[in-house]
């Protein structure tokens, strides 16, 4: 009987933080777009790719856009 388990290759931290990363800009974009928003985003996925940043420092950002634009409205 196998008893591997199906997690041992699980999804790295980079790519579930670019799901998580897109998932949140489809919903802003929902709330309708506020200049230099997708710029944001699309800079911070770049970063993430090309492992300039972390996925953690990633989400942080995202964060931080998602605070300013409640402070916005």
């Amino acid at each position: 009987m196998r008893t591997e388990t199906f997690n041992q290759n699980p999804m790295s931290d980079s790519a579930r933080a670019m799901m998580e990363i897109q998932a949140i800009e489809q919903q802003m974009q929902q709330g309708g777009n506020v200049d230099g928003e997708k710029d944001q985003f699309n800079q911070i996925i770049k970063d993430l790719s090309l492992n300039n940043i972390t996925p953690e420092k990633a989400l942080t950002e995202i964060q931080n856009i998602m605070s300013h634009r409640q402070d916005y409205h």
